[in-house]
């Protein structure tokens, strides 16, 4: 029996990173074979910003992120973008280069996340 899929998300262009590709997503090769690594269960899914309003995101565990923040910086998931990540599946959430206390959503102060 094949154990199910974890499904990992990211999103947003980490504000220290000078090297984005064009399709607005930055993950090396050596990053990706990194994570994956971790666990033959991985499914891996790279969303730039200015995609994720069209994306559905209910089946993602993990979101590796970049944005949330009050102030926007050209790459990063803007506020309401961020938050649609927040679904009663998300288990972890791992912020590139920002602390996580400004970027608390109500659905993990309500407890729903």
């Amino acid at each position: 029996m094949n154990p199910a899929p974890l499904h990992i998300a990211v999103s947003g262009i980490p504000r220290g990173y000078h090297f984005p590709r064009p399709d607005g997503n930055w993950l090396q090769p050596a990053h990706r074979a990194q994570i994956e690594a971790i666990s033959p269960r991985i499914q891996l899914t790279e969303i730039p910003a200015a995609a994720v309003s069209r994306q559905e995101l209910s089946q993602f565990e993990v979101v590796l992120a970049e944005g949330g923040n009050r102030v926007h910086y050209p790459g990063e998931l803007d506020w309401d973008d961020y938050q649609r990540f927040f679904t009663p599946a998300l288990r972890w959430v791992q912020l590139c280069s920002t602390g996580f206390s400004d970027n608390i959503t109500p659905a993990v102060e309500s407890g729903q996340v």
